[in-house]
């Protein structure tokens, strides 16, 4: 391997310029702030510009606070609380 990691382009010129030409191929990425900051509009037109080539893609467009309240009830339901 040559230590250059390969890179997918957002498609959004600005964010591929602060990521060093895109998100690193085969890592977990995460975009977060608050409302209103862009992330499920960056989210979408990353998924558009994949078209029917994304493999391994999650979204998840649900606040934190919400993911950890459906693991709190999930982990209760299963007594591992």
């Amino acid at each position: 391997m040559s230590g250059i990691e390969e890179r997918v382009s957002t498609g959004i010129d600005g964010l591929d310029a602060v990521l060093h030409g895109g998100l690193e191929r085969g890592t977990v990425s995460v975009i977060s702030g608050p409302s209103g900051a862009g992330k499920t509009t960056t989210g979408t037109q990353f998924v558009n510009r994949l078209g029917a080539k994304p493999r391994g893609l999650s979204v998840d467009s649900r606040s934190i606070r919400a993911r950890r309240k459906a693991c709190n009830r999930h982990s209760r339901s299963a007594s591992l609380t």
